[in-house]
């Protein structure tokens, strides 16, 4: 047990706390905490600290464009709130303020000059509950699938071209759940997991994108079959049975699941397409029957 210091209302006393507590938040004696009264109970917290920014500067001027758009990305999900970009040559600047203005929620460029960009976080206070952007992007990833799905089946290619937006949004949904996760002060080793399972829906929506990238460009798609329809209704399915599963957690479900897309994928894998239509939409439908298997150890280390 240590001495310490604390303040109710007017008054000071001094009180003992847990060491292991202590030692574990670097409590010393003399700090102050908060101490908050629940009826017959006493709550005590530690006192809010200031939130220090993180700042970065990156040259950008030998760097390829893709390379430059990466580091922000990085920067965005690593929890970094100003980052100052150097470089010599405005038309290198042009296609990053864009991704910026598409892409990292949040970040706005404050001073800009013929060599140097300042880029600052100025969502602040107003930054969105984790668990409410975790919704949206799962609805987001459930909508682009379910759409890209009937599209595709239904050889509707002018309606793929409309869809691209959703996959943008995912995106930006995942670099800002990412970004919270980073700099969340209590974070804990089911972060990680966390972390894991939106890095997989992600992925999941860049599957389907790309799926949608080879479709949209062929002006005839011939019919597919019944069977090959009834395959990707069942992968679609699949994700929507995770994402019931991820807010009505059990391992009953998890169990059900995991037997569900192990059977999927030997159908996957045993059914023979007929034209390079239904070729190329079984690599897709294997690659994302795949993730959602990687899924659900992350989802059993998030809950158990």
């Amino acid at each position: 047990m240590r001495r310490k210091v604390s303040k109710i209302g007017s008054s000071t006393l001094m009180i003992s706390l847990p060491s292991k507590w202590c030692k574990a938040n670097n409590v010393k004696k003399g700090d102050e905490v908060d101490i908050a009264v629940q009826e017959s109970a006493l709550s005590i917290s530690l006192n809010e600290q200031p939130i220090k920014l993180s700042r970065t500067a990156i040259d950008i001027s030998k760097l390829s464009i893709n390379v430059a758009k990466r580091l922000l990305f990085v920067y965005h999900k690593a929890g970094y709130d100003e980052i100052e970009i150097f470089f010599t040559d405005a038309k290198q600047l042009r296609p990053i303020l864009n991704k910026i203005q598409t892409m990292l929620v949040g970040y706005e460029v404050i001073e800009q000059s013929s060599n140097r960009c300042l880029i600052k976080y100025l969502a602040g206070e107003g930054s969105p509950e984790k668990e409410n952007v975790i919704r949206r992007l799962f609805l987001v990833l459930l909508s682009f699938a379910e759409e890209c799905q009937k599209a595709i089946t239904e050889r509707r290619i002018k309606d793929i071209e409309e869809l691209f937006i959703l996959e943008d949004t995912i995106n930006r949904l995942s670099n800002l759940i990412e970004r919270l996760i980073n700099k969340e002060s209590n974070k804990t080793n089911k972060s990680i997991f966390l972390y894991i399972i939106i890095w997989v829906l992600e992925s999941i929506g860049d599957d389907y994108r790309d799926l949608c990238k080879h479709f949209v460009t062929k002006t005839k798609v011939k019919p597919f079959r019944h069977e090959a329809k009834e395959l990707f209704s069942k992968v679609t399915g699949l994700l929507r049975s995770y994402y019931e599963c991820y807010y009505q957690f059990s391992l009953e479900q998890i169990d059900s699941i995991a037997t569900k897309q192990y059977a999927l994928s030997k159908e996957l894998e045993e059914y023979p397409p007929k034209t390079d239509e239904e070729r190329i939409l079984l690599i897709y439908l294997m690659k994302i029957n795949s993730r959602v298997e990687n899924l659900l150890g992350s989802t059993i280390g998030l809950y158990i």
